[in-house]
């Protein structure tokens, strides 16, 4: 799928329908600034994104469409670095001027304080654990197409995939090697040993959760 009227490809789901749903009413409708209704001026393609800073690639959104359609964008874009700059993007918008005359809702507002932590500690992806259409498999493959992987990258995959079975590059304490002995020769441990390890589990519950 793709943004309304480009071939930015995001992720084809209900939130890009819903975008590309009010573009279009947008777009279809005559609209103009400061006659009557409020409205302000979006990019459809975010200039962040690589959008043109074109009259066609602008359309005028009310305040309340405007804030949907940029808080739509945070549940399609596919880039982590796009991502990012639309949470930066929507988090700016409970900001009011002589441009913008804006009042948020108290969810509008909560949206934007999240998106501006979003923004500056990391974007976790919206879609982890979502499957994929065949359109975004293939948007992945050609954009790995042609990358080279070094030896210490494969070698890191590898090492991943089989796990560390054997815990290659771990450490015992002295204790810890005589209850692993103890084990192998049948040997149990002692009463004392098993009321020290439930006291000092039993001391760390106050802090757990």
């Amino acid at each position: 799928m793709h943004i309304y009227g480009s071939s930015v490809s995001v992720f084809a789901n209900k939130y890009s329908a819903w975008h590309n749903a009010i573009i279009s009413k947008a777009k279809s409708s005559s609209r103009v600034k400061y006659e009557g209704t409020y409205y302000e001026s979006h990019h459809i393609v975010p200039t962040a994104m690589g959008g043109p800073d074109t009259d066609a690639n602008q359309v005028l959104l009310t305040a309340r469409e405007h804030f949907l359609v940029h808080w739509l964008l945070t549940k399609m874009v596919m880039d982590p670095e796009h991502l990012r700059s639309m949470y930066r993007a929507i988090s700016m918008m409970k900001a009011e001027n002589a441009q913008h005359q804006r009042a948020l809702t108290s969810w509008q507002y909560e949206v934007s304080r999240k998106a501006a932590i979003a923004a500056q500690t990391g974007v976790p992806s919206p879609n982890k654990g979502r499957p994929h259409s065949d359109e975004h498999r293939a948007n992945l493959s050609k954009s790995h197409k042609g990358k080279t992987l070094s030896d210490e990258h494969k070698a890191k995959l590898r090492a991943a995939k089989m796990g560390n079975k054997n815990r290659v590059g771990c450490t015992h304490t002295d204790a810890s090697r005589k209850r692993m002995s103890e084990v192998k020769i049948g040997v149990p441990r002692a009463k004392k040993d098993r009321l020290l390890a439930k006291n000092e589990a039993s001391n760390l519950i106050p802090f757990m959760g």
